[in-house]
């Protein structure tokens, strides 16, 4: 069984097809939603941050209001994708490489750069005979872990612009990642909505699950260059490269988010339209980038 999607989550929260469908129907037409339509998804999408699309995890929530009882299902479920580690992989070595990398995905998804860096899991002499590629792919078909490629270059095809060693992991439920970054105080933090604090790796990781229930999965990549700078995803949308960024924060007195990397992105590869995820309403800041709520991202299907 996989994760509701924000779509499903909002379906269980109650919220009607008539408010879900005027949403989708402004992300059509690129135009505001009604302030206080707009408030609510966004209430409802930060309860999804916390809570996720685990079908126990979010049972619990609906009967008790009580995140205690979330967390308790959350860690359940991480404990049977441990079994199921112990169970499917044939050497001790390998069961052990692969708790290694799995329990790894929170701590380098939290870092400063997101990305999952194998010296930091496993020691160097590890790949004098082989290479992590085998756990990646294990995790990835078990549907435990979401990888979204390095790309030098956005340009379609995305593939073939890819460098597959370099990757993000990311959790496939946005809950489990929280549930395992509850020592940082992180779930605490997103519930009282503390503004200095970098939420990125679970908006990150939300945006991520979301792409990859609508179509997307196996092809997600980012853009990363030491001379430009990084966007959060590439995707190949309505057969064009969409850029995506993600912001945790609020927007700015405008209104508006900052992303001199996108603009930069968008002048030299002449890329026709860019979404900027955040907490603002429909904006268009110029003819090619959209200000979008962060909750739209349910409306982005392949």
């Amino acid at each position: 069984m996989f994760p509701l999607d924000f779509e499903e989550f909002l379906t269980a929260k109650g919220v009607g097809q008539d408010a879900i469908r005027y949403v989708q129907d402004c992300f059509e037409k690129k135009i505001p939603v009604d302030s206080a339509v707009h408030a609510t998804f966004l209430d409802v999408y930060r309860e999804y941050v916390l809570i996720g699309g685990m079908p126990e995890a979010v049972d619990a929530y609906l009967k008790t209001k009580n995140l205690y009882a979330v967390q308790t299902a959350q860690e359940n479920i991480i404990a049977l994708y441990k079994a199921d580690i112990a169970d499917y992989r044939e050497g001790n070595d390998e069961k052990l490489r692969l708790r290694e990398v799995y329990d790894a995905i929170p701590s380098e998804l939290n870092s400063k750069n997101k990305r999952f860096i194998s010296s930091h899991v496993v020691s160097p002499s590890y790949f004098k005979n082989r290479n992590l590629q085998d756990e990646f792919l294990w995790l990835t078909a078990a549907g435990v872990a979401i990888p979204t490629y390095n790309v030098d270059e956005p340009v379609s095809p995305l593939s073939l612009a890819s460098n597959r060693k370099t990757l993000k992991l990311f959790l496939n439920d946005i809950g489990l990642l929280d549930a395992a970054l509850l020592p940082t105080g992180i779930r605490q933090k997103l519930l009282q909505g503390e503004q200095d604090v970098n939420y990125g790796a679970p908006y990150e990781n939300a945006v991520a699950e979301e792409l990859n229930a609508h179509g997307f999965d196996g092809k997600l990549y980012y853009y990363n260059s030491k001379k430009h700078g990084e966007v959060d995803f590439l995707v190949e949308y309505e057969n064009k490269v969409l850029p995506i960024e993600v912001k945790s924060g609020k927007p700015n007195s405008m209104n508006a988010y900052n992303h001199s990397v996108l603009n930069n992105l968008i002048k030299m590869y002449h890329l026709e339209e860019a979404y900027v995820l955040g907490q603002t309403n429909v904006l268009k800041e110029d003819d090619h980038i959209w200000d979008l709520p962060i909750y739209m991202i349910f409306v982005l299907k392949r």
